[in-house]
């Protein structure tokens, strides 16, 4: 059960470090990306705003294109969803490994203390 134990320690310590990377460079892209797009979303409600306002577009035309910029202000918010979801999966990993090293700890004091 030990040997079987520190194996799967073994394995789950790389595949952590890859999730924490991933999230890492997720929530950077992440926050590039929101920016990206929220200025893209200002710009089309004001091109919108002026277009409509100067009489070049249709009514009926703006609220297709005011969907697309409520699309695009949207976006960031369903990337934030999945960095907390791989955030979620490595906190688990991490307090998997962690829980695993706490009661090998003990495993050994107590093999000590008996002796």
């Amino acid at each position: 059960m030990h040997l079987l134990r520190t194996f799967v320690k073994i394995l789950v310590f790389p595949v952590m470090l890859i999730v924490t990377v991933v999230w890492y460079l997720f929530n950077l892209l992440t926050k590039i990306s929101a920016i990206v797009f929220r200025l893209l979303s200002l710009l089309f409600f004001l091109v919108i705003a002026v277009a409509l306002i100067l009489g070049v577009m249709p009514w009926h035309e703006a609220p297709k294109n005011l969907l697309v910029g409520f699309i695009a202000f949207v976006i960031p918010a369903f990337a934030k969803n999945v960095a907390g979801i791989l955030c979620v999966v490595r906190k688990g990993l991490t307090e998997y490994i962690l829980h695993c090293f706490q009661n090998e700890q003990k495993i050994r004091c107590s093999f000590f203390s008996r002796t």
